[in-house]
């Protein structure tokens, strides 16, 4: 599987584990709850290790197939990306903190429960911006992988349903 395959097939995982951690955080802090609160946390530190791929695959997929034309559009999602990528980890190391504490300092552990949860919505939209310019990049450039597999850039109006094999 190369970079491009990679990122294609892990880029939502930390978008719906970014929300989905911090659902368990909302429910885990109105119910008063240590179990939900693990569980959230617990999500929120896979989703931080599971961006390193997504975004280290993005970066080595953006300099390896350049899209000729479409450079303000992949300049936007490597931003967005990077701010992203920024933010996640962060929620991941707060969670990390929070889990340490959880047991031996409650009230400390509590406000990084908190910044967790601040920092992993926050990313979770930064997340989702990332993926709507993906997806620009994806659709409006007609990047295909020929039967060669190699990719190649095509005009929208061409038709390539035939032996072309569209990614999703």
């Amino acid at each position: 599987m190369d970079a491009y395959n990679l990122h294609l097939l892990l880029n939502y995982y930390p978008l719906i584990g970014a929300f989905a951690g911090g659902l368990f955080l909302i429910l885990g802090l109105w119910r008063k709850s240590d179990k939900l609160k693990r569980i959230g946390l617990w999500i929120i530190v896979a989703v931080a290790v599971l961006v390193f791929p997504v975004y280290v695959s993005g970066e080595i997929t953006g300099k390896a197939y350049p899209i000729a034309g479409r450079m303000d559009v992949l300049k936007s999602h490597r931003l967005s990306a990077l701010g992203s990528f920024g933010s996640v980890v962060v929620a991941g190391l707060a969670a990390a903190a929070a889990l340490f504490l959880i047991g031996r300092k409650p009230d400390k552990a509590r406000w990084f429960v908190l910044i967790a949860l601040v920092v992993a919505v926050v990313g979770g939209v930064f997340l989702a911006r990332t993926a709507l310019i993906g997806r620009q990049i994806k659709w409006t450039t007609g990047h295909v992988r020929d039967s060669k597999n190699s990719f190649r850039t095509v005009n929208k109006n061409q038709s390539e349903m035939g032996e072309k094999l569209w990614l999703a």
